[in-house]
């Protein structure tokens, strides 16, 4: 095809065209820009909505452990309250063990704790002979620190191989 059209209008042609060209360039980095924006939009706002649903979960689950920072608190200021107000029981043992005449057996030894700062305990155990669980009786009694000391009576029914219990209250 041959171009009969004078430069001028050659001119022109190629200006329209170049516009034209400009205008859809212009118009689809636009339509980009503009749907580029909204995707952005719409990660931000999923990226927020979670950021909040881990706030909540981080607070509550801070939470939780302050509850159980403070439980533990709580148990170890009555862990240090009961070692400070009650009398060694190393230093009991120690007491009991060096009471005992040869021959006793103890099977259960039982403390509890009293509010005054002392304990009670409870012996439980064997004795070959009445004689030697007596002289169990007047070694208790000789202490100072044991005080109530409760021999029932079903402890000197059997002269022989004794199973006997002993009650009382240490450091009143």
């Amino acid at each position: 095809m041959v171009n009969l059209l004078p430069p001028q209008q050659k001119w022109e042609l190629r200006q329209e065209e170049k516009y034209k060209l400009f205008l859809i360039l212009v118009i689809s980095v636009i339509v980009f820009s503009v749907a580029l924006s909204l995707v952005l939009l719409t990660v931000k706002i999923y990226i927020s909505g979670n950021l909040q649903g881990n706030k909540i979960v981080a607070a509550s689950s801070l939470q939780e452990q302050e509850k159980g920072i403070v439980a533990t608190n709580k148990n170890l200021e009555n862990l240090d309250s009961f070692y400070g107000k009650s009398s060694d029981f190393a230093q009991f043992l120690e007491n009991i063990s060096g009471i005992l005449p040869v021959g006793i057996r103890l099977t259960s030894v039982s403390l509890v704790s009293l509010k005054d700062g002392g304990f009670s305990a409870s012996l439980q155990g064997f004795s070959p002979t009445r004689e030697i669980l007596l002289q169990m009786k007047n070694n208790l009694g000789e202490k100072e620190d044991f005080k109530d000391i409760n021999f029932p009576v079903s402890n000197w029914v059997k002269p022989d191989n004794v199973d006997f219990i002993v009650n009382f209250k240490v450091g009143i």
